[in-house]
C-alpha cells in the first residue's frame, strides 16, 4: 500500500483495519471499540477476532459494541444486551446462552419472551 495515501482516501475496510491497528499499538490495558468488524471483510475479521483472543490472554480488558452476534460467539466473556439505551440483560456468556448454541439464538429468546426489543 501506498504509504503517502490519505486516510479520506482508503475504502471503509481499509479504514477501521487502520483503527485497530492504531488502538492495538498503544498496549493499553482496556481496549474499547464500536463495531469493530465493521466493514471487514470475513478474513479480516477472523484475524480481529483472534487478535481480541490474544490480547484477553494476555490481561487485557476489551470492551466493544456490535451487532454481528457471531463476534460475542467468539470473543465475549460477558454480555449486555441493550436497546435504546435500557439494559435488557446483563450476565456472563454461559448465562446469557441459557441452554442455547448461540448469543444470537439467546437474543432472539429473550426478545420473543419479554416482547420486542
Amino acid at each position: 500500500m501506498d504509504s503517502k495515501l490519505k486516510i479520506e482516501t482508503l475504502s471503509q475496510g481499509m479504514k477501521m483495519k487502520y483503527a485497530l491497528a492504531l488502538a492495538l499499538s498503544h498496549n493499553a490495558e482496556i481496549l474499547i471499540f464500536d463495531e469493530p468488524t465493521s466493514g471487514l471483510d470475513p478474513k479480516t475479521r477472523q484475524l480481529f477476532c483472534e487478535e481480541m483472543i490474544d490480547q484477553k490472554k494476555h490481561g487485557r480488558t476489551i470492551l466493544f459494541s456490535t451487532h454481528i452476534t457471531s463476534d460475542l460467539d467468539k470473543i465475549g466473556d460477558n454480555i449486555i444486551l441493550m436497546d435504546r439505551g435500557r439494559i435488557l440483560k446483563e450476565a456472563t456468556k454461559q448465562e446469557f446462552l441459557m441452554g442455547e448454541s448461540t448469543v444470537e439464538a439467546a437474543m432472539a429468546n429473550l426478545i420473543t419472551e419479554g416482547g420486542k426489543a
